[in-house]
């Protein structure tokens, strides 16, 4: 299927299908895509369903194509990649099945994701290891004291260190060429929670060969199709690291109707999924390449960075509040969160549901380290108009 080319316009609001009603500040959850990879991904089922027989026996060949694609953009080899549903998915593909020595320790921050830090603890129990928590600065701003800080605190017994790219709660971007340098000389596995990552800065895999592992997100700032991520392996793991589902692939040689898969690798064959599912979000990535090609990364970042400082701005000027966000640009990536006054735990959940239910306006409101906080993520389908809006609400509500 061939989609229509995307008009360039300075206008990015114009490419989405969105609701007039809503003001969506919640990216970083899950993303709007945009028209064009919608639209795509509903042809491409439409097309599978057509003979599923043959559309699945024609499938491998086009997720590889898929992989090749991704691996170019994020300057990598497809060999190094497998697409999962998630990047839970993804990190627990790495994390539950690396090899550890006995009697280790997994460290992990306290400004994770719940959800992968699970991963690491299902792993620590089954294995009998330790499982710590070091301390994170929620507003660091200084990149070698941040890496410093997080060095000092591992160990000769540390054997893995699970860690966010960009963290869930604050924004807070970890330095990971700089730390994994300082993890490769302790012989510390880093694995990263990049869920954040893909999308809200560039990604250059060939710059982070220090690097283990790498779990990205497609839905979240990349703007791609729901239900979209990937794992990237260094090399060095790819004889060691066994999936955590086997299949038809899972061994040597794989059946004739994945001939057109990974010719020749068979790290990335064994990694494969090779069973029935929906293609449909895996070949829309696709379209997703090709609308940040056309419309430019740099045109993207640059947005997304002017709508957090004119966001920042608005709210300080109208409630006088600060952002717990890093304030170091290198540090700081495009989320911006704030502890409001008054804001208790148990008001989160029904605060957030009368935020989009009585004033059509979607947050997040997380907790870091206990506390409630609000948690905004614009991107470049948000205007100016509707920052002010959001602001204007947000004002009222917590007065």
């Amino acid at each position: 299927m061939v989609v229509p080319s995307l008009s360039i316009t300075s206008d990015f609001r114009k490419a989405f299908d969105l609701d007039p009603a809503l003001i969506y500040l919640n990216s970083g959850t899950f993303s709007i895509s945009p028209r064009m990879v919608l639209k795509a991904q509903i042809e491409y089922q439409k097309d599978f369903e057509r003979n599923p027989t043959a559309s699945l026996m024609e499938a491998w060949g086009r997720v590889w194509r898929i992989q090749k694609l991704l691996a170019e953009y994020f300057n990598t080899v497809p060999e190094n990649l497998f697409l999962r549903p998630n990047v839970t998915a993804a990190m627990n593909d790495f994390i539950s099945q690396i090899p550890l020595p006995r009697g280790t320790e997994i460290a992990t921050t306290d400004l994770e994701y719940g959800a992968i830090v699970n991963i690491c603890r299902a792993r620590a129990e089954k294995d009998k290891f330790t499982l710590r928590t070091i301390s994170v600065p929620a507003s660091a701003n200084h990149t070698d004291e941040l890496v410093s800080h997080i060095v000092e605190q591992l160990n000769d017994r540390t054997a893995l260190l699970m860690i966010s790219h960009i963290m869930t709660g604050t924004g807070l971007i970890l330095p990971l060429k700089e730390l994994a340098a300082e993890l490769r000389k302790r012989d510390i596995i880093l694995a990263v929670d990049g869920a954040h990552g893909p999308g809200a800065l560039p990604l250059d895999f060939n710059q982070l060969l220090d690097l283990d592992f790498y779990g990205g997100n497609l839905h979240k700032w990349f703007l791609g199709p729901k239900g979209t991520a990937f794992g990237w392996v260094n090399p060095r793991h790819h004889e060691a690291l066994d999936p955590l589902y086997t299949g038809w692939t899972t061994y040597e040689p794989a059946p004739p109707a994945f001939r057109n898969f990974a010719p020749g690798s068979h790290f990335a064959r064994k990694m494969l999924h090779s069973a029935c599912q929906n293609f449909g979000p895996y070949f829309a990535l696709e379209d997703s390449l090709r609308y940040w090609t056309e419309m430019g990364a740099a045109s993207i970042y640059s947005e997304l960075k002017r709508l957090q400082t004119q966001l920042e701005s608005k709210i300080f000027a109208k409630t006088g509040w600060k952002s717990i966000s890093p304030s170091d640009p290198a540090l700081r990536g495009p989320l911006l969160t704030y502890v409001p006054p008054g804001l208790h735990v148990a008001e989160a959940g029904p605060l957030m549901e009368n935020l989009r239910s009585q004033h059509g306006l979607q947050v997040a409101i997380p907790g870091i380290k206990g506390v409630p906080c609000l948690r905004l993520s614009p991107h470049i389908y948000n205007t100016d108009e509707e920052l002010e809006r959001a602001v204007t609400i947000l004002a009222s509500v917590f007065e």
